[in-house]
């Protein structure tokens, strides 16, 4: 659950890739982590799945929202964008759909299996309307990790 004030708007929303294992992407340009960031009037969120569930997180900057994003932590973070949020969502219809994320209850897009990619498709149709595709676009900004 984000702590922002409920009625802070959503504004921009973006996946940030981030590679899983730096030996594997030399080798096959993949796997990366997937998660969502959130601009709202106040700063970022960062909304992502892992293995032990739904993980949400404010910052004051994109830059550390998307650092924020799991996998490598020597690894770079591309993202893509996907325009604005629907007009009339906020902070606090986006942790009623957290928690509704975090009893399990996303369907749409799982394949095989629950992972972040399918997660991060379904948080960004629900918040935009736009389908991600298999290879995100890659138009926003990348950000190099911590030093």
């Amino acid at each position: 659950m984000s702590d922002f004030p409920s009625s802070a708007q959503l504004g921009q929303v973006w996946v940030s890739l981030r590679h899983l294992d730096e030996r594997m992407a030399r080798l096959w340009g993949l796997p990366n982590h997937w998660a969502v960031i959130i601009e709202i009037t106040s700063g970022f969120i960062n909304v992502q799945f892992e293995a032990n569930g739904v993980q949400v997180s404010d910052h004051t900057s994109m830059a550390d929202a998307a650092r924020a994003s799991l996998g490598n932590r020597d690894s770079k973070i591309r993202t893509s964008r996907y325009g604005r949020a629907h007009g009339g969502l906020n902070v606090g219809i986006l942790n009623d759909y957290v928690e509704h994320l975090k009893a399990g209850r996303f369907q749409e897009y799982i394949f095989i299996f629950r992972d972040c990619q399918c997660f991060a498709r379904e948080v960004v149709k629900y918040l935009t309307g736009k389908v991600v595709g298999a290879f995100p676009i890659e138009n926003g900004p990348t950000f190099q990790p911590y030093s």
